[in-house]
């Protein structure tokens, strides 16, 4: 019977050493899941500044209807293209939603930076908006960046009014 005992005993210390292993492993794997997820949200938020940094310089070095001059403004092609598409309605309606955003930013500068992130990078027009702004770029021979550039510019000084800052040019 001794011979018995010590084959179950072996057993259950085989099966304990398994669900130990099983136990360690499954905790492994968990914390390697959290570092996994740090790591991505690390690299989210750095992709998300490259793609930023990217922006401002397209923004900075190209376009057509944008005057390049402190501040920017629209220039003679940028007025024109507001003849297909209401694109005070549009920023007037996206500066419902900055506003919150924009009040508590300390410069004119970061209100404009606000405005051609957002209009870049984070706005989906709706289908009407979206196909008088086509239409507008493909009348004028320009990208739909050149298009929301007018945009960010028309957000830019409706948030400056709304702030009660001093609108550019006016």
């Amino acid at each position: 019977m001794s011979f018995e005992w010590i084959g179950v005993i072996a057993a259950l210390l085989a099966v304990g050493g398994l669900l130990w292993s099983i136990a360690t492993w499954c905790a492994n794997v968990n914390h390697d899941r959290k570092d996994f997820k740090a790591f991505m949200n690390k690299v989210s938020k750095q992709l998300e500044k490259i793609s930023h940094d990217i922006l401002s310089l397209n923004i900075r070095f190209e376009g057509k209807t944008i005057e390049r001059k402190s501040p920017y403004e629209l220039n003679e092609l940028g007025k024109k293209v507001l003849e297909k598409f209401n694109g005070n309605k549009i920023a007037e309606q996206l500066s419902e939603s900055l506003f919150d955003k924009a009040r508590v930013l300390d410069t004119n500068y970061e209100i404009q930076e606000l405005s051609f992130r957002f209009v870049h990078g984070k706005y989906e027009p709706e289908k009407q908006d979206l196909i008088e702004m086509q239409e507008s770029a493909y009348n004028n021979d320009i990208s739909m960046k050149d298009v929301k550039d007018v945009v960010a510019i028309l957000l830019r000084d409706i948030l400056l009014k709304k702030t009660g800052r001093i609108i550019p040019n006016n």
